[in-house]
């Protein structure tokens, strides 16, 4: 967009900041007030060039407030999308009308899109009338108005859904009245809506006591089946019911909303679906000895890309003169380690799988493999600034276990306390004998733990913790699910429990048959 022709600004540019120097207590005052409500503020002079803007402008375009000085507001360095809202702006502008709110793009100097919220009034004399230009403010809105794209999407994939299921969305107050039923419900349900609107959903629906006893405890209650006349059809049908209480910012329970499904169609399908139950796990297991053989292959050429990037961050032909080529030989390494970690997972899991996963069994020293193991993991608890305390029972028999296998165990739940748990926190492991027999190993942290509904999908194939991926934390959702497995192998169980910003406790527990003779007399043994 071309800036206007004209002479030098009519008025020379202040000094950048949120408050001018010479102003007084109720001028700062004043800018903390605007500053509490947008990002930055600006002023230009009839030509429209800036003349005064705050230094929060900053964080939005990239550059100090203080280049911005004398340069066009609608500078086409930022404002490369010269599209029908920018455009709008400038007529309002033209016009010396006021504008409120109008959303714009931009790109910083960095090329980050962003999305801008302008407002702007005009300025004139108060004696003469004479134009002078214009004072307006600046909020970032970019996340804003993704979330509002989003949620846009989230409502119309829902609506499609519930569509394509034969399903209708519902909620109720507090009293567990109905306020609100999708247009479709009488389609779908076989109910006049007018006539369902105001009424209890657990007595309309029928719904079963087990059903009743969650809802009185104010929890989640999911596939809940029932049954009425279906009025159109004339028939009796059958139908899914799920809902989730809905809690107000204070914490006080406001009601319920769900969904329900007509699953007559499906429920005639059982048979069929209990026959293809076996293909399916034949299809499972032909995919595991699939994923174990593609791991195979993609090992050999992974292992050649560590041996070279090695080669090369040491630079053992020769020296690097280039620091960034050694930069690059670094993440090369790392990276083809990380996928390496990942295929040997999935390598592992896929041999489980397939029952190709033999013990090598043998009496071993769980002390003395649990050491090991601190040993491995020490520069990563060092790096994390955490506490690691082991602590073994000095009379411990020794076990009949495979050690490469039961080590293996171990690492990954110190590793995964390790991930979760912030600097300064603590990971205790405690091994003792189990008072109904059998040996029982605690891995405790007092990390960001997680809901207890997220446990069951931690310990499955590429399952993770709703939290861990909000806050994006790493992992293929691997580890805990070999875990698991690799302790099944040993006649074990792994039980898990947790509680969100409390921390996780993990208990291996192997059965008596794995346990030996008693030595030793002291009773207890502290490792470190």
């Amino acid at each position: 967009m071309a800036k206007k022709a004209g002479t030098a600004p009519s008025r020379p540019p202040r000094t950048t900041g949120d408050v001018p120097a010479q102003a007084g207590e109720a001028a700062r005052q004043y800018e903390d007030f605007i500053r509490s409500v947008v990002d930055w503020v600006w002023e230009v002079d009839p030509h429209l060039n800036y003349v005064f803007v705050s230094k929060g402008i900053a964080r939005v375009f990239g550059v100090p407030a203080e280049t911005l000085l004398g340069s066009y507001l609608f500078s086409l360095t930022y404002f490369k999308q010269v599209d029908e809202a920018l455009l709008a702006i400038v007529e309002a502008v033209e016009d010396r009308v006021a504008f409120r709110d109008r959303a714009v793009a931009l790109e910083d100097v960095n090329g980050t899109y962003r999305v801008l919220l302008l407002s702007g009034v005009p300025v004139f004399d108060p004696e003469s009338g004479r134009y002078q230009g214009y004072r307006g403010t600046g909020i970032e809105a970019t996340e804003r108005r993704r979330g509002e794209a989003e949620l846009a999407a989230l409502g119309a994939a829902v609506e499609d859904l519930t569509e394509l299921a034969s399903a209708w969305c519902w909620q109720a107050d507090a009293e567990l009245r109905i306020t609100q039923l999708s247009e479709d419900f009488a389609e779908h349900a076989g109910q006049a809506r007018e006539d369902s609107l105001g009424r209890r959903f657990d007595e309309l629906w029928r719904l079963d006591e087990s059903a009743r006893e969650l809802i009185a405890a104010r929890e989640d209650f999911r596939g809940h089946r029932s049954a009425w006349t279906h009025t159109e059809l004339d028939e009796e049908r059958r139908f899914v019911i799920g809902g989730r209480p809905v809690f107000d910012e204070r914490g006080a329970f406001s009601g319920y909303r769900g969904i329900g499904v007509d699953v007559s169609g499906l429920l005639g399908a059982e048979q069929g679906v209990l026959t293809a139950k076996e293909a399916a796990e034949q299809e499972s297991r032909a995919k595991s000895e699939f994923l174990a053989n593609m791991s195979h292959e993609l090992r050999t050429p992974l292992n050649a890309i560590i041996g070279f990037s090695d080669a090369m961050r040491s630079q053992t032909l020769g020296k690097m003169t280039n620091k960034r080529y050694l930069q690059y030989a670094e993440d090369i390494h790392l990276s083809a380690h990380h996928v390496l970690d990942i295929v040997n997972q999935i390598l592992d899991l896929s041999r489980i799988e397939a029952g190709q996963f033999d013990l090598e069994e043998e009496p071993l020293d769980l002390a003395e493999l649990l050491e090991s193991c601190r040993r491995m993991i020490q520069a990563e608890i060092e790096k994390a600034e955490l506490e690691l305390a082991i602590e073994v029972e000095k009379e411990l028999p020794r076990i009949l276990a495979d050690p490469a296998k039961l080590k293996q165990v171990f690492l990954n739940l110190l590793a995964n306390a390790v991930k979760f748990t912030p600097p300064g926190g603590r990971i205790d492991v405690i091994a003792r004998l189990a008072p109904a027999g059998g040996l029982e190993i605690e891995t405790t942290d007092t990390g960001m733990g997680m809901s207890a509904r997220d446990i069951p999908t931690v310990l499955t194939r590429f399952g993770r913790s709703e939290d861990a991926e909000l806050q994006g934390l790493g992992g293929a959702g691997l580890g805990l699910s070999i875990t698991k497995s690799l302790v099944e192998l040993h006649g074990g169980t792994l039980s898990i429990v947790s509680r969100k910003g409390k921390g996780t406790r993990a208990t291996v527990h192997l059965p008596g048959d794995r346990v030996g003779g008693k030595d030793g007399s002291e009773p207890w043994k502290i490792l470190f």
